[in-house]
C-alpha cells in the first residue's frame, strides 16, 4: 500500500528556485518520489488561495530528496481569481478534474507533451483565449462530462493543437469565441464533433500535407463559406477531396515552411499577418514575411 505525506513547502523549480512567493501544497508518495500539487486549509478551514505567476516546478525537494513532480490534483487552483498565469512542469502527466476552474485571471495556457489526461471542467469558466497543446506523437485524454467538455464557458480565441487526443467527442463543441484553430503535424485525426457549432470560427491552418481524417460532424455549424483554410502548397489537391476539408469554400495554398526556431533565419525578417497589416510581435499561425533578399514568404508559425 502507497503511503502518502502531506506537507507544506517552498515551490521550487529544478533549480531550486522560489517561485512568485506562492506555497503550494503538495501530497508526496514516498515510494514512488513523485509529487502532486494540491489545495490546502487555513487553521480556520478556510481555502487557501494563490495568486500571481504560478511556476509547477519539474520536482520538488522534501527531505533532502528530490519528487518528481506528476500531477496537479483535481480543484488544486479551483476559483483561485488572483491567478494570471502559470506554468506546467515538464513532468507534470495529469490535471485533474476542476484544477483550474473558475480562474479567471489566467488568459493563456501551454500543455507540456508530458500530460496525457486532462479531467472534466479543468479548464473551464476561466479567462482563457489562447491553449496551446505542445506538439507529441501520444494522445491526450480530454474527459468531459454531461456534455459539459474541458474548456466549457472559457473564451477561448485561438488553439493549436501539436498531438491528436482522445475525448467524449466535443472537446471544442459551440464555443463561440473560437476565430483560430492551428493542427500541428502529430495530428492525423479529427474523430468527432470536435469544432461543431463553432459559428465564428475564421481560420484553420493545417500543417500535414495528408488531410486529418475527420468524424462526420466535426464541422458542423463552421461557415465554411468565409471560414479560411491554410495548407501547405503540395497538400492543397487533397484537401479539396478530402472528407469533410472539400466544404471549404476557400482553401488555400497558404504554408511555405514551418518555424520551429524564432531565433533563426527566416524568422528575422519584417513580418506580417494574412491581410497585410505589419506585426510587431510573433504571433502564433500564418505569417507572411519579408526577407532581406526582397522575397515574401508566407510562414507557419508553431
Amino acid at each position: 500500500m502507497r503511503r502518502f505525506l502531506y506537507s507544506f513547502v517552498l515551490v521550487l523549480t529544478a533549480l531550486h528556485v522560489k517561485a512568485a512567493n506562492n506555497v503550494l501544497s503538495y501530497i508526496y508518495d514516498l515510494g514512488s518520489k513523485t509529487a502532486e500539487v494540491t489545495f490546502d486549509k487555513d487553521s480556520k478551514g478556510d481555502r487557501i488561495y494563490y495568486s500571481g505567476h504560478i511556476v509547477i516546478p519539474d520536482v520538488v525537494m522534501f527531505s533532502d530528496e528530490e519528487y518528481m513532480v506528476t500531477g496537479i490534483q483535481p480543484k488544486a487552483f479551483m476559483d483561485n481569481v488572483g491567478v494570471t498565469s502559470v506554468i506546467i512542469g515538464n513532468n507534470v502527466r495529469f490535471i485533474g478534474g476542476d484544477a483550474f476552474n473558475g480562474c479567471t485571471g489566467i488568459t493563456s495556457i501551454s500543455i507540456p507533451a508530458s500530460v496525457d489526461s486532462i479531467g472534466e471542467w479543468a479548464f473551464s469558466n476561466t479567462g482563457l483565449t489562447e491553449v496551446r497543446f505542445e506538439d507529441c506523437d501520444n494522445p491526450v485524454r480530454l474527459w468531459d462530462w454531461g456534455g459539459f467538455c474541458v474548456f466549457s464557458s472559457s473564451p477561448l480565441e485561438t488553439v493549436y493543437l501539436g498531438r491528436n487526443y482522445i475525448s467524449g467527442a466535443r472537446p471544442f463543441k459551440g464555443i463561440q469565441t473560437l476565430k483560430t484553430v492551428c493542427l500541428g503535424g502529430f495530428v492525423d485525426s479529427l474523430p468527432g464533433s470536435d469544432f461543431e457549432d463553432c459559428s465564428n470560427l475564421e481560420q484553420i491552418y493545417s500543417y500535414l500535407e495528408i488531410p486529418p481524417v475527420c468524424g462526420p460532424k466535426v464541422f458542423n455549424g463552421v461557415v465554411k463559406q468565409t471560414c479560411r483554410l491554410y495548407v501547405p502548397d503540395s497538400g492543397i489537391e487533397l484537401y479539396k477531396v478530402a472528407y469533410a476539408w472539400n466544404e471549404f469554400f476557400n482553401i488555400e495554398s497558404g504554408i511555405d515552411t514551418i518555424l520551429t526556431d524564432r531565433e533563426s533565419g527566416i524568422a528575422n525578417g519584417i513580418r506580417f499577418n494574412i491581410d497585410g497589416r505589419r506585426l510587431d510581435t510573433i504571433g502564433h499561425g500564418m505569417n507572411i514575411i519579408s526577407t532581406e533578399d526582397g522575397k515574401a514568404v508566407k510562414v507557419f508559425e508553431r
